[in-house]
């Protein structure tokens, strides 16, 4: 299976579909479609509504909730600066 690196928009997307009630978000860039092929593949998203000629209802599935979840539990890392000069 290959690996998809992550990028700062996967998470952008993500964080959009976590609340409930979202407005379908209108991507210029049309390497974005690719972000979103990713998440769904991963699972972590899905289209609900996939009737020809009508909008697609992507929505975060509990997998991808989970995974919001678990980034936004994770503590940030603290970098602490010390003097080299001082013992430890």
């Amino acid at each position: 299976m290959k690996h998809t690196p992550w990028y700062p928009l996967h998470l952008q997307i993500m964080l959009h579909y976590t609340h409930e009630s979202v407005t379908p978000i209108a991507w210029t860039d049309p390497a974005s479609g690719t972000f979103y092929h990713d998440l769904i593949a991963a699972g972590l998203l899905i289209e609900k509504n996939l009737d020809p000629g009508t909008p697609s209802n992507i929505v975060i599935t509990p997998r991808g909730k989970a995974f919001v979840d678990m980034l936004c539990q994770t503590p940030i890392p603290v970098q602490r600066w010390t003097d080299p000069r001082e013992p430890a």
